[in-house]
């Protein structure tokens, strides 16, 4: 049986052959064992001519690495595109009927009930879980044995599950479950709804395990030297002439508009050359740092957060030696004292969330918009956002509660209790809004169709195809199907339905009626509000 599975960036093929499998692959050795991305890596061990996929897992992102086999038998393979410093990732070998993952020399071996749970960076914690051990909580990768039991796996791009182990419950959207056949699975995971967040089971012929192997810790890459100066080495997040000389960076554009957890999009623009932080912000899961790479002062590649996001718009927020910069949808802007629910936007808030503008004169007291600016002028009285920014001259006098990201120029009248309690409170030389059409949006939709992407080429290239002159990146992608976004809106309406959150849940049921009428999501959803409104 041969099944064909795409996950965010990764496309595995997975065959099952009767009678006897030959050895599966062993790995001994990993060298490096850090680096940026596009580092040249040597696999080594034993039964490695007959992989035919390498991947690396970092949080709950997995991808597929490109690697050639070598006349002696080892791998040659190229760290996929990743730009979280610090990040560490766990690497997995695939042949026609065994996948075999390295186990970190840190890893630890569970024989009796432990509680398990994170604390640590993804990929450095590694459980394996022998006969009568169990793992309550399980935050990072690992492989069940026999007679082994985990209760609950979430946060994760990867478990592996050997006959007679069982793993009660996944809770994760782009995460996969490699099994043997005769694993053993609790009802959260064998009576889920077709389009549940839990991510997919793919039989395998054998899991094994190679101890003492990896983890890959990824370093951030090298900065391009500045216009006129001698290339030289720059830590990551410094460098660039002295930051008086230098303007807020400005976000012109961002490509895709729409993606999925740990996939890395780009920003073009200018003043990017000295990017210190990247964050990206939304409604329900306030602010997350991630990680960028600087292409140039006109380019940033940036990473959507590998671990849980939320559906719909996203703020990115560019924080350099010059300033700061936040992209905001320019019809989702919300002046002074306005009704959020004004002509035309209720429509629109449900995938760009509003921003509450203050300007010259203008008095605010809001707590239900994610994130409040502050001109020269403007004054908040009142507000309980995530994100605040105030200009020179701007005035926040209460936040119900401290924010978790609060950006501010020299003369900006803020209370110093305020700027102390902020999660990432920090002063700026400049602010300037990046305005656009609409804000970047995760989608699920690629994920939730779990078996549909066509045969991989059947030679493994080293390295990314040259691409033609002249060419986007982004220009040969297919768009994403609607029927990919139905089902992944209907998913998340479920998801917030579940955790009560019914308001929200009400918004995206109503969207899908709206949007994809005449499909089995927007049947489901019309019933969903029908049952809502009754109760």
């Amino acid at each position: 049986m041969r099944r064909a599975i795409a996950v965010g960036s990764v496309l595995l093929v997975v065959q099952g052959i009767a009678g006897a499998a030959p050895t599966p692959p062993k790995l001994t050795s990993m060298e490096p064992t850090s680096g940026p991305a596009g580092t040249p890596i040597r696999l080594e061990g034993e039964g490695l001519k007959r992989v035919e996929r390498v991947v690396f897992a970092v949080g709950e992102t997995i991808t597929t690495a490109r690697f050639r086999v070598l006349p002696d038998g080892a791998l040659d393979v190229v760290a996929p595109e990743y730009y979280r410093q610090g990040a560490a990732a766990t690497v997995a070998v695939f042949t026609k009927d065994a996948v075999t993952v390295a186990m970190p020399s840190g890893g630890r071996v569970v024989e009796r009930v432990v509680p398990g749970g994170g604390g640590r960076e993804p990929g450095l914690s590694f459980y394996h879980v022998l006969q009568g051990g169990t793992v309550r909580q399980l935050s990072s990768p690992g492989v069940i044995e026999k007679g082994g039991a985990v209760g609950r796996a979430s946060g994760i791009g990867m478990v592996f599950v050997k006959a007679g182990g069982l793993l009660e419950r996944f809770d994760d959207n782009s995460g996969v479950v490699f099994h043997e056949p005769g694993a053993l699975f609790g009802p959260a995971i064998t009576n889920r709804h077709p389009q549940s967040a839990t991510g997919p089971l793919i039989e395998v012929g054998e899991v094994t395990v190679s101890d003492g192997v990896g983890p890959f810790v990824y370093q951030a890459a090298d900065r391009p030297p500045e216009p006129g100066e001698a290339p030289r080495p720059q830590p990551a997040g410094l460098g660039g002439p002295d930051a008086e000389a230098l303007a807020p960076p400005e976000i012109k554009s961002v490509t895709p508009w729409e993606g999925i957890m740990g996939q890395v999009i780009t920003l073009k623009g200018r003043g990017f050359a000295t990017a210190r932080d990247v964050y990206f912000h939304d409604r329900i899961l306030s602010v997350r740092a991630v990680g960028f790479h600087v292409v140039s002062d006109q380019e940033l590649r940036v990473q959507v957060p590998d671990q849980r996001c939320s559906m719909g718009g996203q703020f990115i927020i560019v924080v350099t030696n010059g300033g700061a910069t936040v992209t905001i949808p320019r019809d989702n802007i919300v002046r002074g004292a306005e009704p959020l629910d004004g002509p035309g936007r209720r429509r629109l808030f449900f995938v760009d969330w509003p921003v509450r503008w203050a300007g010259v004169g203008e008095v605010v007291n809001d707590r239900n918009v994610p994130m409040i600016y502050i001109d020269d002028g403007g004054i908040v009285q009142d507000c309980a956002s995530q994100v605040i920014f105030v200009k020179r001259g701007g005035k926040l006098d209460v936040a119900t509660a401290a924010p978790a990201l609060l950006i501010y120029e020299r003369g900006a009248l803020i209370p110093k209790r305020l700027t102390q309690g902020a999660q990432h409170g920090r002063e700026v030389k400049a602010i300037k809004p990046s305005f656009l059409d609409t804000s970047f949006r995760v989608d699920y939709g690629q994920l939730l169709t779990r078996f549909r992407s066509p045969q991989p080429a059947s030679e493994p290239r080293r390295g990314p195809a040259a691409p033609k002159p002249g060419a986007d990146a982004n220009e040969n992608k297919k768009p994403i199907d609607p029927a990919m976004r139905a089902a992944s809106r209907l998913a998340a309406a479920h998801n917030l339905e579940k955790s009560g959150k019914l308001n929200a849940a009400m918004e995206y049921y109503r969207d899908i009626v709206k949007t994809y009428p005449n499909t089995t999501e927007a049947k489901t959803a019309a019933e969903r509000i029908r049952v809502l409104e009754a109760k």
